[in-house]
This record gives structure tokens, sequence and C-alpha cells, in this order.
């Protein structure tokens, strides 16, 4: 039998893919024995809890009256990374995450405006103060923006805020007109990014949202290069990635050792 080996599903997007369909519904030892007469080796059960606990596949709820006696109330407020945060529910709906905890700042704006946060939005404090909860002082944006918006117009106000927020809608306008759409590496459709750098012209996102949710991911393209040492030109698998083989890469070691030697 062959042994366990680690995977990367962000990587590994056959795997993943048979993972989202198998995975959620079987037990764990039959998880590990498909897979196995799938793909050729084994996967162990820590393996396919710790994926159904990053997809969202996990079933098992675990002991619900084994509860923490010391365990904060509905309501209560901590602080993480700067941020205030609320404890909304008192078990999360997805097994082993927190999302039964959300940020003050986003209930607060939901509630002033009647609505949820649309998916791919973020809410910005208009005078930077994480503890100012005034609706006025908070303003959504989506998220695609904050990368142009950080290398932009500064602000200091919701008057500023919203100036920075039409420069970097013309600027991302603009960037769209001339660059194009980008094409989805996972299902090869074109999309329109919404994750930006604030490297102008020059979109990063390799997967569209509807990809994205699903919990697919296309691989990095890190592009063809040429082989200092044969010449030869193959596909870069990293940006560390120099030489085409194994071989060349050794060969390249020595040559330069025994120059180093020699002097």
């Amino acid at each position: 039998m062959s042994a366990t080996v680690r995977i990367r599903w962000s990587k590994e997007p056959e795997k993943r893919s048979w993972m989202l369909e198998h995975a959620g519904g079987s037990p764990i030892a039959d998880v590990c024995r498909d897979f196995e007469l799938e793909f050729g080796h084994e996967i162990s059960r820590t393996q396919v809890s710790l994926f159904r606990a990053e997809y969202g596949l996990q079933r098992r709820r675990g002991n619900r009256t084994a509860h923490r006696k010391d365990a904060p109330p509905v309501g209560a407020e901590r602080v993480t990374k700067g941020y205030v945060v609320v404890k909304v529910k008192e078990l999360p709906d997805r097994p082993q995450s927190k999302d039964n905890w959300r940020f003050k700042h986003v209930l607060v704006w939901e509630q002033a405006n009647g609505r949820s946060l649309p998916d791919g939005w973020m809410v910005l404090f208009a005078d930077h103060d994480r503890r100012n909860f005034d609706p006025e002082n908070l303003v959504a944006v989506p998220r695609g923006l904050i990368g142009i918006m950080n290398g932009g117009q500064p602000w200091h106000d919701r008057e500023s805020l919203e100036t920075a927020i039409g420069i970097a809608r013309l600027k991302s306008g603009i960037a769209s007109a001339v660059a194009g759409k980008p094409v989805c590496g996972v299902c090869g459709r074109e999309f329109e990014p919404d994750i930006r750098t604030g490297c102008r012209n020059d979109y990063r996102q390799r997967t569209c949202r509807e990809c994205l949710g699903k919990g697919l991911r296309a691989p990095k393209d890190y592009g063809w290069a040429t082989c200092p040492r044969c010449g030869a030109r193959f596909h870069r698998r990293s940006a560390s990635h120099i030489f085409c083989s194994k071989r060349c890469r050794y060969e390249s070691y020595r040559e330069r050792g025994a120059v180093r030697g020699k002097r």
C-alpha cells in the first residue's frame, strides 16, 4: 500500500474537484478508500477532516451539550486584529469555524442601510478610527477598488473617501478598457476581476468569482523562460525556477564551485 502524501488542494484541481463531489456525504473511511482507488495513493483521515472543515463540508456538529460554561453570551464584543467583533449566534453554522462572530462596523452598516453587505464588498472607516461606529463614518466599497485606493488619493473623512472611490473607479474603468477582460484559468471564460492590486493595468486575479465561490483556484502562471546553461525553453513552475531541470541546476552549481576553488 502506498504511503500518504502531502496534497496542496490549490495545486491539484482534479483531486480537489473529486473531493468536493465525494467527500461531503460519505464516512471518512469510505472517502479514503475511494480516493486511493481513484488516484493511486492514500489520503489520511486527518486530510479528509481538514478538507471538509476548509470547504464547509463538515457534517458532524459535535456534542452541543458539552458547551463551555464560561463561553461569551450572544451580543458579547471582543477585539480581533484591531477590529471589534460581536457574537451573533451561540454556535457557528459551519463546524470548526467562527462564523457566529461578525465585525461590528459591518453590522452597523447593514442596520443603517437595511440590507446585507454585498459579496465582494467591505466597509471602510472614513476617518480611519476603528472605534467610530457612526453610520456616516462607514462607507461600503467594492473590494476590487481597495488596492487602487491605497496607492491613490488619501482620505480623512466621508467626502474625501467618496472622492477617492470615484477616482479609483475611473482608473479601474480605464485599465479595463485598455487591458480587456482576463480569462479564468479554471473555466476558461472571460470575467470582470474584483480583486485588484496596486499595479496599474495589471490583472493579477486568475480565477473568476464563480469558481472562487466553489473553492476552485487557477494555478499560477510564471510564463516561459530560457535555461541559462543549455538554452532550452521551459515553462516556469515558480518565481525561483531558473533551470530547465535538476541536472542543469546541479551541473551549474558544480561549475561555479570549481571556479571558486581555482581562485
